[in-house]
């Protein structure tokens, strides 16, 4: 699956479980688990790619180096919001 597509999901996922939080009649724990799946296809899709792969010394001067900086923002992102998503997951889920 593309990027932008497999990014889309991800975006997707994340409002369909924010809205849930604010709906009772939904199960956010599901939607939930739904975007920790979506996120967590996005951050393979990045560290699969070849570019992720080296040091980030060695594309210093390679002109993948653009590429390499936007996939670790969207591992970042994708973490962070896996870790928040995961977090409300734990608080929602019964005891």
């Amino acid at each position: 699956m593309p990027e932008s597509q497999l990014e889309l999901k991800a975006q997707s996922a994340l409002q369909e479980f924010d809205d849930a939080c604010d709906n009772a009649e939904t199960d956010p724990v599901a939607l939930g688990r739904n975007a920790v799946n979506a996120l967590d296809e996005l951050i393979t899709f990045w560290n699969e790619k070849s570019f992720m792969q080296d040091a980030p010394e060695s594309n210093a001067q390679g002109g993948d180096n653009g590429l390499r900086g936007y996939g670790d923002r969207q591992i970042q992102w994708a973490t962070h919001e896996k870790e928040r998503v995961s977090a409300l997951i734990s608080a929602n889920e019964p005891a």
